[in-house]
């Protein structure tokens, strides 16, 4: 049984890291836990039921502890401050970038126009997980990043999230996705930081995680030092707003190695 709860992409070890943090008893919005527990039962994922168990947690905990401590927790932080961010900006518009199984647009989409892009066949996935949950007004966008001319534009103040997405890039990637963006847009995202030989990591056990994500085809391609972020985004015509993160503006319960940016274009 527990076989069939071992995720078989990234996008599927975030819903479970959020799953394992709510059932841990840690403070989550009610609508992010709701969003995630309909969406285990459209996946009719076992963790859904076997995370309730404390000993079942424990096993899994040891695994994380062997990887990328604290990640699980850092995910629920991770998202906690990116909603927090975009209800500060408060945009009339919302698209999020390579969404992934992220629950972000759906939750704001009776806020303010949403929209997400994503790879075809992990939208159409997604589509028809989210075809079970009770109906919200998305707009959808198949396309890969660098997007090109499918990139959602408005004729409106809009704010693009890319959680968990940069990483995946290369660094010329990351600055076509930057060209691409309207002026005026605000855009937040995370990203890792490097090694000691500039090698994209989160964690002592890196090279570990590096293993794994071969496996799944997610292998980490680009990272920034905090520190050099705001040269980064200078460079291709951004203006940073904010780092949250470690040795930034700390954020409880995310961990070191990757940090959340706020930036607009000139």
């Amino acid at each position: 049984m527990l076989s069939e709860v071992f995720p078989k992409s990234t996008a599927e070890t975030v819903l479970l890291g959020l799953w394992l943090t709510a059932c841990d008893g840690k403070p989550l919005p009610t609508d992010l836990v709701d969003y995630t527990d309909r969406m285990l039962a459209a996946m009719r994922n076992p963790a859904r039921w076997l995370f309730r168990n404390r000993a079942i947690r424990w096993m899994v905990h040891r695994g994380e502890n062997r990887g990328i401590p604290g990640v699980c927790a850092h995910y629920g932080a991770r998202k906690v401050r990116i909603q927090q961010l975009v209800d500060e900006i408060n945009p009339a518009v919302l698209v999020v970038l390579g969404a992934g199984l992220d629950g972000l647009a759906y939750m704001q989409a009776s806020r303010r126009t949403v929209a997400e892009l994503d790879r075809g066949e992990l939208q159409s996935r997604k589509r028809s997980l989210l075809a079970q949950l009770p109906a919200k007004p998305i707009t959808f966008v198949a396309a890969d990043l660098p997007a090109g001319d499918n990139l959602p534009r408005f004729d409106k103040p809009t704010t693009y999230v890319a959680e968990g997405v940069f990483m995946y890039l290369t660094e010329s990637e990351v600055e076509q996705v930057l060209a691409e963006l309207p002026s005026g847009s605000t855009l937040i995202f995370t990203f890792v930081g490097l090694d000691d030989q500039g090698h994209p990591s989160m964690s002592a056990n890196q090279a570990k995680i590096d293993r794994m994500l071969e496996a799944m085809n997610e292998p980490f391609r680009w990272g920034i030092r905090p520190e050099q972020v705001e040269a980064f985004l200078n460079k291709n015509g951004f203006a940073l707003a904010s780092v949250s993160g470690v040795g930034c503006a700390e954020v409880d319960g995310m961990i070191h190695g990757e940090w959340i940016a706020h930036s607009t274009k000139r």
